[in-house]
C-alpha cells in the first residue's frame, strides 16, 4: 500500500520520499533492520528496544514509521503495529497536502513527551480524618503501570508520586508547576489522586468549590490547607500549555453533609463532597478529560482482598489488557462494564450498603460528549 502511494505521488507530480526525506532517515532505517533481524533470532525484547530509538532517531518519517509498524506486526504486536501504521499514513497524507510538519504534529495521534503526578494518601496529620488504607498502593500501582514500557510508556524521570506525608498540599503545587515548566503544546499530562474528597459546605471560608483532601489538611481550614478543586481548574487553563490532559479522581462524592464518613472501605469526608460542578469545571478546553470513581451521590469503596481500589484495579486492568493503547472512552467503558457489578457482589457479601443489600458504584466522564480520543499509552515522538 506504501508502496502504491508513492507511486501515484509521484505520478502526479508531487515530490517523491527520496526527494524530500528527512535526514534522520537513512540511519533510522538501519536502526529498524538491526531490529528486524532480532526479531527473526526470537530475540524480543532487544528488538523491541530497537524499534523505540529508531522512532527517537526519526519518528518524522513515515517511511521509518511505516518500517516500524512492519517489524512489531512481526513480532505479533498488532496494536502498536496499527498505531505505527496510522501514524506513517498521517505523515504521508500531510506530505502529499503540503501540511507542514508542525501543524501535522497537532494530530491526536502524536505527542512529543508525556507527565504525570500521581497522588496517593491514606494518612492524616489530623486525627479525625478517617484512614485510607490503600490509597499510598493505588498510586504506587498506578505510577508503576505508568512507566511500564510495555503499558503506560511514560518516561520514569517523567512521573512524581506523592503519598502520606510527601503529599502535602504544597508538595502538590510544586510538583504541579515543575510540570507546567516542561509540557508544552504537544505534550500528554496525567494526574491522578486517590485521597478523601471534601464539600464547599465544609469550608467556613465559603470560597472554595470543593476540595481533595491532603495529608496536611485541617478540616477546620480547607481553603488555606486543602487542594481546591478550582485551584486546579485555574492551573489547568492558566498554567498549563499542554492539550492533553487527563485527571483521574478516586474520591468519593456522596455521603452527609452533616458527618465525617466512618463507613469501612469507603472514601470521602462527607456526601456532596465534590460537586458535578466543582468536577467538570476541570474538564474545560482542548483535549482535558475528567474520570471520576463514582458520581455525586455515591461512596468510591476499596477491597482487604485485592488491596486496592475497585476503581484503580480496574482502571490499571483496562490499561494492562489493551496495553496502555486503548483511548479514555474504551478506558471509561470498561470501567462501567466492570467496577458496578464488583463493588455491589463485594458490599453485599459484607452486609454493607442500603440495608445490606450492596452498593452503587457507578464512574463518571466528564466531558459527557465528544470526549477527547486521547491514547494514556502512547508512545512519544
Amino acid at each position: 500500500m506504501l508502496l502504491k502511494q508513492l507511486l501515484l505521488l509521484a505520478a502526479a507530480g508531487i515530490p517523491s520520499f527520496a526527494q524530500t526525506a528527512p535526514a534522520c532517515q537513512a540511519r533510522a532505517l538501519r536502526t529498524v533492520q538491526d531490529a528486524k533481524l532480532k526479531a527473526i533470532a526470537g530475540d524480543k525484547a532487544q528488538a523491541e528496544s530497537l524499534l523505540e530509538q529508531a522512532d527517537r532517531e526519526c519518528g518524522t518519517s513515515y517511511s521509518v514509521l511505516a518500517r516500524i509498524a512492519e517489524v512489531y506486526d512481526q513480532l505479533g504486536d498488532s496494536a502498536l503495529a496499527a498505531l505505527y501504521a496510522k501514524n506513517s499514513n498521517r505523515y504521508l497524507a500531510a506530505s502529499s497536502t503540503g501540511a507542514t510538519l508542525e501543524a501535522n504534529r497537532q494530530d491526536k495521534g502524536f505527542v512529543r513527551d508525556k507527565f504525570a503526578l500521581i497522588v496517593g494518601v491514606g494518612k492524616f496529620q489530623q486525627a479525625s480524618i478517617p484512614t485510607l488504607k490503600y490509597s499510598a498502593k493505588d498510586a504506587d500501582d498506578f505510577a508503576s503501570l505508568l512507566i511500564n514500557p510495555q503499558v503506560g510508556r511514560f518516561p520514569p524521570g517523567n512521573v512524581t508520586v506523592l503519598t502520606n506525608e510527601r503529599a502535602t498540599t504544597k508538595a502538590i503545587r510544586s510538583a504541579l508547576a515543575e510540570i507546567a515548566k516542561r509540557a508544552l503544546k504537544d505534550d500528554l499530562v496525567v494526574l491522578y489522586f486517590s485521597t478523601h474528597g471534601s464539600s464547599p459546605s465544609m469550608d467556613r471560608s465559603k470560597i472554595g468549590s470543593g476540595y481533595l483532601v491532603t495529608h496536611d489538611t485541617e478540616v477546620n481550614d480547607l481553603y488555606a490547607t486543602a487542594y481546591g478543586m478550582d485551584e486546579l481548574a485555574n492551573f489547568m487553563r492558566q498554567k498549563l500549555s499542554a492539550e492533553r490532559i487527563v485527571t483521574f479522581l478516586d474520591t468519593c462524592y456522596s455521603g452527609d453533609t452533616t458527618r465525617i464518613l466512618q463507613q469501612a472501605n469507603s472514601k470521602g469526608l462527607e456526601v456532596d463532597s465534590l460537586s458535578d460542578q466543582s468536577i467538570g469545571q476541570i474538564a474545560q478546553g482542548k483535549g482535558n478529560v475528567v474520570i471520576t470513581s463514582s458520581n455525586n451521590r455515591q461512596l468510591s469503596w476499596e477491597s482487604d482482598e485485592k488491596k486496592n481500589s475497585f476503581f484503580t484495579l480496574y482502571l490499571i486492568e483496562s490499561l494492562t489488557t489493551r496495553k496502555g493503547l486503548s483511548n479514555v472512552k474504551q478506558i471509561y467503558t470498561d470501567l462501567q462494564r466492570q467496577l458496578p457489578a464488583a463493588v455491589r457482589d463485594y458490599t453485599r457479601a459484607k452486609g454493607l450498603g442500603d440495608k445490606g443489600k450492596g452498593a452503587a458504584q457507578n464512574p463518571v466522564i466528564y466531558p459527557i460528549s465528544d470526549i477527547p480520543d486521547i491514547v494514556i499509552g502512547t508512545p512519544v515522538k
